[in-house]
């Protein structure tokens, strides 16, 4: 990664909230946390499981479009893309019961951090 040109700074400032808010505030990003760490770790099996095939290794050995078409076949085939980990990620979200304490796009920022 380049360096940026221009002198770039990052000033911290202390949160003001009350004890409550506070703790709202910290169950709120560990249930993104989690959630994140979830979807993560669903899509390393799922790559793990898509490069173990033995139609992965056959597409390797393919040339240039039939191996394009092979790979994205294979990835609709095992789930790897976009739309399938954020559903996932949407259903760990609903299954722990965190409907209104991660948003839905949230749960879709994570899957396309993820995806890239």
């Amino acid at each position: 990664m380049k360096r940026a040109k221009t002198l770039t700074y990052i000033a911290e400032l202390p949160l003001s909230v009350s004890q409550e808010h506070e703790r709202q505030l910290c169950a709120r990003l560990l249930a993104g946390t989690r959630l994140y760490n979830a979807t993560l770790g669903e899509s390393l099996r799922r790559l793990d499981l898509m490069r173990e095939s033995k139609a992965w290794q056959a597409a390797r050995k393919l040339k240039n479009k039939e191996r394009t078409a092979a790979f994205k076949a294979l990835v609709k085939q095992f789930g790897f893309e976009s739309a399938s980990i954020s559903a996932f990620a949407t259903h760990c979200k609903n299954e722990a019961g965190w409907k209104c304490w991660v948003s839905i796009e949230q749960s879709r920022v994570n899957s396309l951090i993820l995806a890239h």
